[in-house]
């Protein structure tokens, strides 16, 4: 594995690294890097639902979109980010999460601090959650990534992140929001520069890394390709869906946004978000979708057929069926 020293902290630039590594190398990479003030949005996400963007504007916040799924963090020179890209291996089945985790939480461990891996993706201090993690994969290869809130800008978290009312919830998911700790209330003393030294050197030494490549001219001009993506609004902000009635189902797999047009009870337009996981295009589903009728006789069969769990990783069909016959009903 190389250790990449990735000084750079424009988050378009951080995500265009990545993609580089993990679609055009064969390398094993780990990265811990820092972005400027930035609300990173999961692939699947509404910026208009989920952000302030009069209150981002305001306050010269970037919005990026991440190639992975999940939900959306708030980033900021008082905490980092981590990633690593890797091949995939057999023994991660369909969650590598924990393998990824592990030094992160060892790290933690290290330091006196309870830390443990939860839920779908969090790792908690005392049931506090300060890391959130996402996948991205790309044939063979992996891209893990996470955050660490050593601290934050909680002015600027709360003004950035909307509060997001959801009309139904199910299969017993417990509707209190996670609690949210910052590294820095366990250890007061410690700077994020000696945090992010002592966490490099930790996972160094847990996969015994002995080559650093320190960017240069030659590897920036092999990424520029993959930059256009991060910076273009089109990608960042998504398109802004008026008319259209929407509905919000939060699962233990996360959170799924629907909007739907209607015409003569035909699906005219679907789309479907959220801050689950994917393995695919959700959008493709949709697609599929426009132009059947909104019964359960005529949706089930192409709904068995297309993958669904797949797309919204720990969906089932009826439950997706379900979801779309109780929008129709508004």
């Amino acid at each position: 594995m190389i250790y990449l020293n990735n000084t750079n902290t424009d988050p378009a630039l951080n995500h265009a690294i990545e993609e580089y590594f993990l679609m055009q190398t064969q390398d094993e990479v780990f990265m811990l890097w820092q972005n400027v003030p930035t609300a990173l949005l999961g692939k699947h996400q509404d910026a208009y639902a989920e952000l302030d963007l009069d209150y981002t504007k305001e306050k010269g916040i970037q919005v990026v979109r991440r190639l992975s799924g999940g939900g959306t963090v708030f980033c900021d020179l008082q905490n980092m980010q981590y990633s690593f890209i890797t091949d995939a291996v057999e023994e991660d089945g369909e969650n590598a999460f924990s393998r990824f985790a592990a030094p992160v939480v060892d790290a933690l461990k290290n330091l006196g601090l309870a830390a443990e891996f939860t839920g779908r993706n969090d790792i908690v201090i005392d049931g506090k959650k300060v890391s959130g993690n996402a996948q991205y994969r790309y044939r063979n290869r992996i891209l893990h990534h996470g955050t660490l809130l050593f601290d934050v800008n909680r002015e600027m978290l709360a003004g950035a992140l909307r509060s997001r009312p959801i009309k139904f919830e199910k299969k017993a998911v417990k509707s209190v929001s996670s609690r949210i700790g910052t590294i820095k209330d366990w250890l007061p003393e410690m700077t994020v520069t000696q945090f992010m030294t002592y966490l490099k050197e930790h996972i160094v030494k847990w996969y015994d890394i002995s080559e650093v490549l320190e960017p240069d001219a030659d590897l920036m001009d092999r990424v520029k390709p993959y930059l256009g993506r991060f910076q273009d609004p089109n990608w960042n902000m998504g398109i802004q869906s008026r008319e259209m009635t929407g509905y919000s189902v939060k699962y233990p797999f996360g959170l799924v946004d629907y909007k739907l047009r209607l015409k003569d009870n035909r699906i005219e337009e679907l789309i479907i978000g959220g801050d689950f996981f994917s393995e695919g295009e959700p959008a493709e589903l949709a697609r599929q979708l426009v132009g059947c009728e909104l019964k359960a006789d005529s949706l089930r069969p192409l709904l068995t057929q297309v993958g669904v769990g797949e797309l919204i990783k720990g969906m089932q069909p009826e439950d997706l069926l379900e979801d779309l016959i109780c929008m129709g009903r508004g």
